[in-house]
């Protein structure tokens, strides 16, 4: 049997050994020469998992049994759509990839299926009007992945300008402008099982300070998120109504939303892993194996969903770096034998140039790895956060600095 695995990000690596384990032949498919989980694929393609054609000739070639990716967003509308013209096994079909990928698509389908949401208007041209919203907006293109292209805007003139910029992002020339909310941004990771969701755990997202102009990005999150009770009985009537709103039957997904004392806006959702870290959260806060649930969602044959949350804290953390090349990172085994961290993943490899970071704005070039802390308590897993954030460092090929210190 052959999988061809679309994109080589780092969670990909636990996928790749996964399948190996069923009997899978792996064969990878990146856009650059050398993702992290180039090494551990039986075969490497450099192709891009955003060309439709590219991917179908090489999984065609290979004579693939399995097209699969479990936690990169637009790959996933590549990968159902070469799935059902080649009548390959799939989570869920084309048309749900599409819906879980367009920003505007998604939006309408969470207001006609009763999912609390912010207004919003979808514009085909710069020229279009802006209506029924007040500022401040948040501007993002449609299809962006990450947050290339999105800015909030509180004038007139910033949504003009950021209106042009956005466009320029959008492979399918469309933008979408929506109500800006203040407020705690958590994560809900969640498996549909049966049609029926499983929240599995909230996370809170730890935010990077705004420059003027700028939507809201995160360095890492938090878990458990703290909220009021009543807030967490509608996260579980939010998670149902979109699996039922999207037709989510057997697949991992989460949910990104703004929460304050009484209410919840859901902002985005996707039916996939949460990218980075959370496949280890999941495994090690909550006793899920998320990467085997989910490559057996692909054949509809999952067991009942069985998790146990452990009653500890958990803040998980990404390293950027600007303006420099990646030589190595110092401090990561003092942390893991001293028991602060209890792991760390690399998301660039040694010699990577680094872009620099202006106004706050980080970009996923920018990032070096990523790691966990666990803690007893609230007070605990602060402490020990402060402790790796003066101990851990990025340097350059000469030893100087380049991790970008967010305070």
């Amino acid at each position: 049997m052959r999988a061809i695995i679309l994109g080589g990000v780092a969670p990909h690596i636990e996928l790749i050994k996964n399948l190996k384990k069923r009997g899978y032949e792996t064969i990878l498919l990146d856009y650059y020469e050398n993702p992290p989980a180039r090494e551990y694929a039986d075969r490497f393609y450099r192709i891009s998992t955003l060309d439709y054609e590219a991917v179908k000739e090489a999984a065609e070639k290979e004579k693939a049994d399995l097209i699969i990716t479990i936690c990169v967003d637009h790959a996933n509308v590549i990968m159902c759509r070469a799935a059902e013209e080649l009548g390959l096994p799939a989570p869920y079909s084309y048309h749900t990839a599409l819906m879980t990928t367009n920003k505007g698509l998604m939006k309408q389908q969470m207001m006609a299926s009763g999912i609390p949401t912010g207004n919003f208007c979808v514009l085909n041209s710069p020229g279009d009007p802006v209506t029924e919203l007040g500022f401040p907006v948040v501007v993002k293109p449609v299809d962006n992945n990450g947050s290339k292209g999105v800015r909030k805007a509180e004038t007139e003139e910033e949504l003009s300008e950021h209106i042009k910029n956005a466009f320029q992002f959008s492979r399918t020339g469309q933008v979408i402008v929506e109500e800006f909310y203040e407020g705690k941004e958590i994560q809900v990771d969640c498996f549909a099982n049966e049609g029926r969701a499983n929240v599995l755990m909230i996370r809170e997202k730890l935010k990077i300070p705004r420059a003027s102009g700028l939507a809201m990005q995160t360095y890492g999150s938090i878990l458990p998120a703290i909220l009021p009770a009543g807030l967490t009985k509608k996260i579980q009537v939010i998670a149902q109504s979109i699996v039922e709103g999207f037709g989510l039957e057997h697949t991992p997904f989460f949910f990104q939303a703004i929460a304050d004392n009484t209410d919840i806006k859901v902002l985005e959702l996707t039916p996939r892993i949460g990218g980075g870290l959370s496949y280890k959260m999941l495994r090690d806060h909550v006793g899920f194996d998320v990467v085997d649930a989910a490559v057996d969602s692909y054949f509809g044959n999952l067991p009942e969903i069985d998790f146990s949350v452990k009653d500890t804290y958990m803040i998980t953390r990404i390293l950027y770096g600007t303006d420099g090349v990646f030589a190595e990172v110092k401090g990561v085994e003092k942390m893991k034998e001293e028991k602060v961290i209890t792991s760390f993943d690399f998301m660039a490899e040694k010699g990577k140039r680094l872009p620099p970071i202006i106004d706050n704005w980080v970009d996923s070039r920018n990032r070096i790895g990523a790691y966990i802390i666990e803690g007893l308590d609230y007070e605990d897993v602060v402490k020990k956060a402060e402790t790796a954030f003066r101990e851990i460092d990025a340097v350059d090929p000469e030893g100087q600095s380049i991790l970008w210190r967010i305070f």
